[in-house]
């Protein structure tokens, strides 16, 4: 009786509601789900909620705030918390480059990261906590996407001077690198990374009762990986 469309990427955290249990959950209520995977593109994720091309998608609240304030009314609102990031994001480099964050604090350094993503937050927040004022004001490398970044750490050498900032599972695939480590993560700090579900106003008065459902679904699916190994199977 019901389509609807919600946009996301391919953060861990969203696992749930690609799960064919969250799929399943709506189906019983007469509501088909189509994902829209952006790639981390939240200019873009935020264009298409304020068409109405998107009803849901989930959002990092900080990188929520950064893009709705370059437009003229928020397309969306935040319905619901979805998790506060615990390590997700993180910093990586070379062992034999960098072995702690305070060998960061350098001219030469440079930050690859996702502009306006949760891990421009994690850096900004590590330059800020550590201290690291002989950086740069160029340090900050900013790419289109976690593949874009991906690319750039292929290509580059073991003496770089570039440093990370990704999150899961992209930080998985980089330590697969045994000569690669985490200088820092998000477990280290809190209150900064927390990502939202939000959902467009317009669809929202006119549809509450869907969002109520899309609600009650996500939440029934993920107690239903209450197991860890069940959630461990599902990431």
């Amino acid at each position: 009786s019901q389509e609807i469309t919600l946009g996301l990427d391919s953060f861990s955290g969203y696992a749930v509601f690609r799960a064919p249990e969250f799929q399943n959950q709506l189906a019983n209520r007469g509501i088909k789900l189509k994902l829209v995977d952006d790639g981390a593109d939240y200019t873009a994720r935020a264009a298409a909620l304020e068409k109405g091309t998107l009803q849901f998608a989930t959002f990092p609240a900080d990188a929520l705030i950064k893009t709705f304030s370059k437009l003229d009314f928020p397309p969306a609102t935040i319905i619901a918390i979805i998790d506060e990031t615990r390590g997700a994001d993180a910093m990586l480099a070379y062992k034999k480059r960098f072995e702690n964050v305070d060998q960061l604090n350098s001219p030469e350094v440079r930050f690859v990261l996702v502009e306006n993503s949760p891990s421009e937050t994690l850096a900004r927040v590590v330059i800020q906590d550590f201290g690291l004022q002989q950086i740069s004001k160029d340090a900050i490398l900013s790419v289109a996407s976690p593949e874009k970044l991906m690319e750039h750490y292929r290509n580059a050498s073991p003496t770089t001077n570039e440093v990370y900032v990704i999150w899961e599972p992209f930080v998985s695939q980089m330590l697969k690198n045994e000569a690669m480590h985490v200088l820092t993560d998000s477990s280290k700090f809190t209150g900064y990374i927390v990502d939202t579900l939000v959902v467009n106003r317009d669809f929202l008065l006119k549809h509450e009762p869907v969002a109520e459902v899309v609600l009650e679904s996500y939440f029934t699916s993920l107690f239903s990986f209450r197991d860890s190994s069940k959630l461990a199977r599902l990431l």
